[in-house]
């Protein structure tokens, strides 16, 4: 016994099992040609999908890629989604995991998360106790890609009647990244898994999956047609048929179009921004594919040009002329995209394309940033769908950043509910259009017809400016807010009450709006709102808000903003309040900032998490900075700016239209852009034809430009149940049982229970032929509990715990149950004795690198009888398997979860 005692004792962590099925899909778009496109409803489930992502670790990308169709999936006409992040904690992924906890604390709080991938156990344990879950309702995953994809496929499918498979390779080209990006689309498209299978043999665990799941077929997406025919020979012979093989681009692109009923690129230029590419097009039914070199160079030679230029920072009284080089380039840019696209087979001949582009902006980032010229060129005509030309939007953050914001779009109808004041909008103008005549200011640049007003606070109230009102229609915009009409097909404009504002279109919808024309507290309130203090929009956003909107000078890297709140800024010679013409008779407000500045710097220090704000610049070259960035790095939506200087009365009427649209006419963000630039400003897609006249309006939406903006009646959205069926498709609910056979040598054993049992030591005993006796560690005493039959001490067998068997003969011991998926086991001073329960074998290193304190790592060599010892410096790095018992020293106490 005591030579037991001295040779005894270490481990390590994780482990998985787990499933799979799929309905058939139904398009996205039920509708072509129609405008506003139709949208897929959305519902959401209570889980968090945590992947390891290291960029130097291809395993992990494809890792990723195999957690997509677990955590949006489409079924019977909805999509599905849940949160899927890294673990590595930037300020964006911190403020969506935190808005996601937010929305679902007020339904119970979230009911599971997945450990995906080799995550640190001391993450686990932080992304545990922050989202407050027991560890039975976690799950870890681990193991090489083509485990881990198995695994999730069992954990999530019960049953599948297709499955999903694309290529494994270490060394990927840009046809690889496509094929295993679009493979996780197609597979979330149809509820269906997404497995891995090298090029020459598909592995026996993964015909496994297939056969338990009953596929009966597959599409294989592999650009290059690099799975041989010796997969296909296996597949055939488990009478699973290949409905679908995507060997190019084309056949990938034409493929997803045939099953969303629309075209959605998501563009990328280098590997691993395919990740929130793929993410966003399995979300909205998009295609992933590498922009071709010639754009990028292009759109970054179009914006080296506009830097020459030098512009002003700010706004122009007339429309401002650029040369023709930059229209030339910009229709160069819109003309080799078109072509490339048309040969792939990717433009619509019936409704605008939608481009959502992943690379940071060459402000935020020189090195590899990439101009937003791009997306300002493709602008699409929503009066003429079948003409080229796209609705836009870029996700300019890195690569871990654009996957918080992906989900942060995708999540957002349910984490705008984090917002304290979902329903409040904060209004900052120091340079504003205030005009109250018809074709007033700047030359009216609308192409759809003149005898427009151009006034970002009334509009163009029902009576105008009259002496029944007295010159000043504030009541009537609270009476009977101001329309746009028509808004399709392009008509004259129908005079009074036909052109919307900023503030009159919050106001007749019900939104808060209050007016804060600097960043920090003033004194008083303005009478335009005596009940609310001048507290700076800073306070006013931290409060709550959902919509920052900035009217005034701009320059690219801050604003000329007030910097302490007055209410509404003024010019010095401006009209009273309650005057005629209020807030200024000239039509005008041209410089209210009283000298201020605000830059990104103060912004980035005065954001928090801004949950889901959309922020708005009416000002000069707001796209030449970070100021756009600096938003959605703090938890923001959507941010929009132009690349040039705008002028006062064109800019006021694109972001008076877009205001409109998106609180009236439920516009997404993208859409509502899209139609405002086209009735405002030059068009450069092929064929588009000279659409609107003012040359200084070049707004880019950075973030997700397919979501629409929070309305007053909404209210926050259930989520739906695990553990119930969609289709095959149980998330969280379907284990299956396993049956494991431990092997017994004569003399001891040193072994753990690797699924879920029922057993103390005397059953145990019972069941191994040849038992003469079980010892367990009791590490509180340091001393064996022993059993042996008569003996009283009939302890209980735990999960994670190892224990020794002594048998008399070569033997075995068959046990079936549900895997166990976690433990939680104390771990005092001294000597502790675990078991290793996990599907994926680990090691000594592993181990002790992994369990705080921990200086040695013994396992039973039945053959010497005797101890195999790990200790740093030794070299003897054992091997420990499903089912091994193995003893450690630590000089802390802790929890092992396994």
């Amino acid at each position: 016994m005591k030579s037991i005692h001295i040779k005894l004792l270490s481990l390590f962590l994780f482990a998985i099992l787990l499933f799979s099925y799929l309905p058939e899909s139904k398009p996205l778009q039920n509708k072509k040609g129609v405008w506003p496109p139709s949208h897929i409803k959305v519902k959401f489930l209570p889980r968090v999908n945590i992947v390891h992502l290291e960029d130097a670790d291809i395993d992990t990308e494809y890792n990723f890629l195999a957690s997509i169709p677990m955590t949006v999936f489409h079924y019977n006409g909805t999509v599905y989604q849940s949160l899927l992040i890294p673990d590595t904690i930037s300020m964006p992924v911190e403020y969506i995991m935190e808005d996601w906890k937010t929305y679902l604390d007020e339904w119970g709080g979230v009911r599971h998360i997945n450990f995906i991938g080799d995550v640190p156990e001391y993450k686990k344990i932080q992304f545990k106790n922050f989202y407050d879950v027991e560890w039975q309702n976690v799950t870890n995953i681990t193991g090489n890609s083509f485990e881990v994809a198995d695994l999730i496929a069992i954990h999530d499918w019960e049953n599948s009647s297709r499955a999903i498979i694309a290529p494994y390779k270490q060394i990927l080209s840009d046809d690889d990244i496509e094929s295993i990006s679009n493979a996780a689309v197609i597979a979330s498209l149809y509820n269906a898994p997404l497995l891995f299978t090298s090029p020459s043999l598909m592995g026996q665990n993964t015909t496994n999956v297939l056969e338990e799941l009953g596929v009966n077929s597959v599409v294989m997406v592999e650009i290059g047609d690099v799975i041989n025919d010796t997969v296909d020979s296996q597949l055939a012979s488990m009478g699973i048929a290949v409905e679908a093989s995507l060997t190019t681009e084309n056949s990938i692109i034409s493929y997803i179009m045939n099953l969303t009923n629309q075209s959605m690129l998501c563009a990328i230029i280098y590997n691993w921004q395919n990740l929130p590419a793929s993410l966003y097009g399995a979300r909205y039914g998009g295609y992933v594919l590498f922009l071709p070199d010639n754009i990028a160079s292009l759109s970054n030679n179009v914006e080296e040009m506009l830097k020459n230029l030098k512009m002003l920072n700010k706004k122009v009284t007339e429309p401002y002329k650029l040369p023709d080089e930059v229209r030339y380039g910009e229709q160069t840019i819109a003309n080799d995209f078109y072509n490339w696209l048309d040969g792939l087979g990717g433009n619509d001949p019936d409704d605008l394309e939608i481009v959502v582009t992943f690379n940071t902006a060459t402000y935020y980032d020189p090195s590899n940033g990439f101009s937003v010229t791009f997306e300002r060129a493709l602008n699409g005509d929503p009066s003429d769908l079948t003409a080229n030309g796209a609705i836009t939007g870029r996700m300019p953050l890195n690569f871990t950043g654009n996957i918080a914001l992906v989900n942060r779009g995708g999540t957002y109808r349910a984490t705008i509910f984090a917002n304290p004041r979902p329903n409040h909008t904060t209004l900052c103008m120091n340079a504003y259009e205030v005009q109250h005549t018809v074709n007033a200011g700047s030359p009216v640049v609308d192409s759809w017809g003149t005898n427009h007003i151009v006034n970002e606070i009334f509009g163009w109230p029902y009576r105008g400016w009259c002496a029944e009102n007295n010159y000043f229609p504030w009541q009537d915009i609270f009476n009977n807010t101001p329309n746009l009409s028509p808004i399709l097909p392009p008509g004259p404009g129908d005079g009074p009450d036909c052109d919307p504002s900023i503030f009159a279109s919050f106001i007749g919808k019900g939104y808060e709006a209050h007016f804060h024309s600097g960043a920090y507290a003033g004194t008083g309130s303005h009478p335009a709102q005596p009940d609310v203090p001048n507290i700076g929009f800073v306070a006013d956003v931290e409060n709550g808000s959902t919509y920052l909107y900035f009217s005034c000078h701009g320059g690219g890297t801050g604003i000329a903003i007030r910097e302490y709140d007055n209410g509404i800024a003024q010019d010095y010679n401006g009209e009273a309040w309650g005057s005629p013409y209020w807030p200024d008779d000239d039509g005008r407000t041209y410089d209210g900032s009283a000298g201020g500045y605000y830059t990104q710097t103060d912004l980035d220090n005065d954001l928090g998490n801004t949950h889901s704000l959309l922020i708005g610049y009416n000002a000069c070259s707001m796209a030449n900075g970070e100021m756009n960035e600096v938003l959605l790095e703090h938890g923001g939506i959507m941010s929009i700016g132009s690349y040039t200087s705008v002028s006062f009365t064109g800019s006021g009427w694109w972001w008076n239209l877009f205001t409109y649209l998106i609180t009236h006419e439920n516009y997404s963000f993208g859409e509502a852009a899209t139609y405002a630039t086209a009735r405002t400003a030059p068009l450069y897609a092929p064929n588009t034809g000279q659409r609107g006249t003012d040359s200084s309006l070049y707004y880019v939406c950075y973030g997700d430009p397919m979501v629409k903006f929070v309305k007053p009646e909404w209210t926050s959205p259930e989520p739906e149940m695990l553990n119930i069926f969609y289709g095959g498709h149980k998330p969280d609910g379907f284990t299956v049982s396993i049956s494991f056979n431990l092997s017994l040598s004569k003399g001891w054993n040193l072994i753990t229970l690797p699924v879920e049992n029922n057993y103390t030591a005397s059953s145990l005993y019972a069941d191994i032929p040849g038992c003469n006796i079980i010892l367990s560690w009791n590490a509180s005493i340091a001393d064996f509990d022993l059993y042996v039959p008569g003996s009283p001490n009939d302890f209980v067998i735990e999960n994670g715990t190892g224990y020794l068997i002594g048998v008399e003969n070569d033997t075995f011991l068959n046990i079936t149950g549900m895997p166990i998926e976690s433990v939680n086991v104390p771990l005092y001073i001294g000597w502790n004795m675990l078991g290793w329960f996990n599907s994926t074998p680990t090691n000594a290193s592993s181990l002790l690198n992994s369990i705080p304190g921990c200086n040695i790592v013994l396992k039973w060599n039945n053959s010497k009888e005797d101890f195999d010892l790990y200790a740093p410096g030794v070299p003897n790095n054992f091997i420990i398997k499903q089912g091994d018992g193995f003893l450690i020293a630590v000089n802390q106490e802790s929890i092992w979860h396994g």
